[in-house]
């Protein structure tokens, strides 16, 4: 091995060192729907929190970002969809919506806006231009968390069964699972492909497996909501009753808050801006070297 290549090893072996070391910070920015003033917070990676927007907002509740980071926000009390770039402008999205407002919101691997619409027993589908996909409206009974898998399929909590249906990308649908499940709210997906239901009924947590089966997570204190993962593997949870956020370890303890007490007003649903994991600039860096190493 050269000296150049030694070199190059050194450094990349370093790079691992550092990206695979848990006091890593990573840059998660959170974003909260308040349903109590009409604003929608924004948390950086340090906990400071600052009105992202609240112009064109009337009860938001379901919020949703795209892969251009562009923040999509359910208004209940005037059934619109209000569009957010980045720096906060806002636009209209969607008005006068024939479904009602919408609860929960979802963006699916198409790119295109799911909406739950809680009093039509159904959740619609928007295009890039807020337009309704002819053909697209799924039945469900008092629709309110959306959430996809990663290949894919779409799961609807239905609040007047206490099911979670869900959805083929073929539209084709089947009740994943009815246990364990009590008005449930928000929904999210973990790294493993694990299910968390957010059970306003009875304020828990219910986690389910692939096969729909299911484990009591964690207990709530007061009528949990939303709820959303960020890059680490934390889970929180919106406390609508409780004006909190709280932060859960993937075993079902609880790490704090969000924030400090004050910041929120009746907190509904979460949407987690991420950064990539410290474990995926550490695969690859191990590539490199690999490759490098073929080549002495």
């Amino acid at each position: 091995m050269n000296r150049y290549v030694k070199v190059l090893h050194l450094g990349l072996l370093a790079l691992v060192s550092f990206f695979c070391d848990t006091g890593f910070a990573r840059a998660d920015t959170f974003y909260v729907s308040n349903y109590g003033n009409s604003t929608i917070e924004k948390i950086d990676s340090n906990g400071n929190a600052s009105v992202f927007a609240s112009t064109g907002l009337n009860k938001p509740l379901g919020i949703a970002l795209d892969k251009s980071g562009n923040l999509y926000v359910a208004n209940s009390g005037n059934s619109t969809i209000e569009k957010f770039d980045s720096s906060g402008n806002g636009t209209l999205f969607a008005s006068a919506l024939g479904f009602g407002f919408g609860f929960g919101v979802a963006v699916g691997t198409n790119e295109n806006l799911y909406v739950a619409a809680l009093y039509f027993n159904g959740v619609a589908q928007l295009n890039s231009n807020g337009q309704p996909v002819s053909s697209s409206f799924l039945t469900v009974s008092g629709p309110t968390g959306l959430a996809f898998d990663s290949t894919g399929n779409l799961y609807v909590a239905d609040s007047v069964h206490n099911t979670i249906v869900k959805f083929d990308p073929s539209g084709s649908s089947s009740i994943f699972t009815s246990t364990g499940v009590n008005q449930p709210g928000g929904l999210a997906f973990d790294r493993n492909g694990n299910l968390y239901v957010a059970n306003g009924g009875n304020d828990t947590i219910e986690k389910f497996d692939s096969s729909g089966n299911g484990t009591l997570f964690f207990s709530a204190p007061a009528a949990p909501v939303g709820l959303a993962f960020d890059s680490s593997g934390v889970l929180y949870e919106a406390l609508a009753s409780g004006n909190a956020i709280e932060k859960i370890s993937s075993t079902g303890t609880l790490l704090g808050f969000l924030s400090t007490p004050g910041t929120f007003s009746s907190p509904a649903f979460i949407a987690i801006q991420q950064v990539p994991e410290p474990a995926t600039f550490a695969l690859v860096a191990l590539g490199i070297v690999a490759l490098l190493g073929r080549r002495r």
